[in-house]
C-alpha cells in the first residue's frame, strides 16, 4: 500500500507529542512493507536557514518526508501563531503555491492521510477518487477556544475560519480518525460527519521506554547532578496547556522544598528555573530523566485529545499524580494505574506515594501492563492500517 501522508507542520525529527504520533504511525507502516511518503509544511525555528528551500528526508527505505518550505507558508503561519492559533491557512498557501510534488504523490497513492483540518479542502480538490482520511489529534475548535490569544485584534475571525475549515474538512473526508472515545462523541456532537468515525490512541514504543531498576535511577541522579534529591518530573513542549500546568508546578513546588521538580522540554523555555526547580529546555533523549525520576506529574487543566506524556510515564513504571484532564480519553483506572487528584491534593499525593512502597510498586506495575496492552505503537499501527485498508476495498 502507498500512503501519502500530509501535514500542516514538519514533522521529522519528532519534537513534541503530535509530532511523534505521526511519525511513529508511519513508522509503523513503513516497516511492514508499506510505502509512505509525508509532505509536510513550513519550517521549525531550529531548521531556519537562509535562503529558504524545500528538502527531502529519507527516514527509511519505505518512508520519506518532503518538507515544503516558501515565504508564503511562513507568512501564514506568523499571522495564525501570533494569535495562538495552529496553521489555518495551510490549505489556503497549497491552492496558492499548488506545489506539484504534492499532486504527483497523492495521485501514486492507494489513500491519502491529511493530519489536522487545515489541508483538507486543497488535498480532496486534488484527490479524485482517492479516499482522504482526516486525523483529529484533537477536537481542533474546542482546543482553539482554549489557547486562543483574545487580545490580539483578529483572533475572532481566526476562530470563525478554524469552525469552517474544520466543519468543512469533516464533512468532506471519506473517514474521520479521533484518539480517544471521548473525543468521537465530541465531534459526532459538534459537526456534521460523512464518514465513519474511528479511535486510533496515542501509543508509546515499549521497547524503547522501560523501567529502571533502584540503582539504575541512582545512577542517572548522579548523572544528571540531581544527587539524592527526590525528584518529581513534568514533560513537555510549549503548547500552552503545558505552560499552564507549570505554573501550578511552580506552585507546588514552594510548598516541598525539599523535592526536585524536573520541567523537561520546550515548556521551559517559557519560565526560569527556581531554587527547586529545574527547566532543562528542549532535550534531544527523554529517557535519562524518565529513569531519574521517583514521580511523573500531569497537571493539566485545559486542552483536546491525549498526553503522549501519560503513556511515556507509564511505560517508565513511575507512579503519576495526575488531574482528571491530564488523563483524559486515556483507560487509566483512578488508585490502579495513576493517582487521580485535585491540584491542591498533589503535594499530599507525592507524600502518600513517596512513602508507600506497596502503593509505589502497583502504580508502577499497573501503569507499565497498561501500555503494554492498550498503548503500544506496534499494536496500534496495525489497527490503522486495518483501516486504510478498509477504505481502500470500499
Amino acid at each position: 500500500m502507498h500512503i501519502c501522508d500530509i501535514a500542516p507542520f514538519g514533522v521529522y525529527p519528532p519534537r513534541g507529542g503530535g509530532h511523534s504520533r505521526i511519525h511513529s504511525l508511519n513508522l509503523q507502516a513503513s516497516q511492514r512493507g508499506h510505502t509512505v511518503f509525508l509532505f509536510s509544511q513550513g519550517i521549525r525555528k531550529f531548521e531556519l536557514e537562509f535562503p529558504l528551500k524545500s528538502w527531502t528526508t529519507q527516514i527509511n527505505e519505505g518512508y520519506t518526508e518532503y518538507r515544503y518550505v516558501s515565504m508564503l507558508s511562513l507568512a501564514a503561519a506568523f499571522f495564525t501563531g501570533s494569535a495562538g492559533a495552529p496553521p489555518l491557512f495551510a490549505g489556503d498557501v497549497l491552492g496558492i503555491m499548488r506545489p506539484s510534488i504534492l499532486r504527483r504523490e497523492v495521485l501514486k497513492s492507494d489513500v491519502v492521510k491529511v493530519e489536522h483540518p487545515w489541508q483538507v479542502d486543497y488535498v480532496k480538490s486534488i484527490a479524485g477518487d482517492l479516499p482522504v482520511v482526516v486525523v483529529e489529534a484533537n477536537v481542533e475548535c474546542d482546543l482553539l477556544q482554549q489557547t486562543l490569544n483574545r487580545r490580539v485584534a483578529y483572533s475572532e475571525y481566526l476562530y470563525r475560519k478554524a469552525v469552517d475549515k474544520e466543519q468543512s474538512a469533516l464533512s468532506l473526508a471519506d473517514a474521520v480518525v479521533v484518539t480517544s472515545s471521548q473525543d468521537k462523541e465530541t465531534i459526532k456532537q459538534e459537526f456534521d460527519i460523512k464518514g465513519e468515525v474511528h479511535v486510533i490512541p496515542n501509543g508509546v514504543d515499549v521497547s524503547l521506554i522501560h523501567p529502571v531498576s533502584t540503582p539504575e535511577r541512582q545512577r542517572e541522579k548522579e548523572r544528571l547532578g540531581f544527587s539524592s534529591r527526590k525528584v518529581v518530573l513534568f514533560t513537555g513542549s510549549g503548547h500552552p496547556p503545558n505552560r499552564e500546568a507549570v505554573q501550578h508546578i511552580v506552585k507546588m513546588a514552594r510548598e516541598l522544598p525539599d523535592v526536585l521538580f524536573v520541567v523537561a522540554g520546550r515548556v521551559g523555555d517559557f519560565f526560569t528555573s527556581k531554587r527547586n526547580v529545574l527547566f532543562t529546555g528542549y532535550v534531544e533523549d527523554i529517557t535519562p530523566f524518565l529513569g531519574a525520576a521517583d514521580i511523573a506529574v500531569n497537571p493539566v487543566t485545559s486542552g483536546s485529545g491525549t498526553n503522549l506524556k501519560m503513556l511515556e510515564y507509564m511505560a517508565a513504571g513511575l507512579p503519576v499524580v495526575s488531574t482528571v484532564t491530564g488523563v483524559r480519553g486515556l483507560q487509566v483506572e483512578p488508585g490502579v494505574h495513576a493517582l487521580i487528584r485535585g491540584l491542591g491534593e498533589f503535594s499530599s499525593a507525592f507524600s502518600t506515594i513517596l512513602e508507600d512502597d506497596d502503593l509505589r510498586e502497583t502504580l508502577s506495575k499497573n501503569g507499565r501492563t497498561l501500555v503494554e496492552e492498550t498503548y503500544d505503537w506496534k499494536k496500534i499501527g496495525g489497527r490503522e492500517l486495518d483501516i486504510l485498508h478498509q477504505l481502500m476495498r470500499s
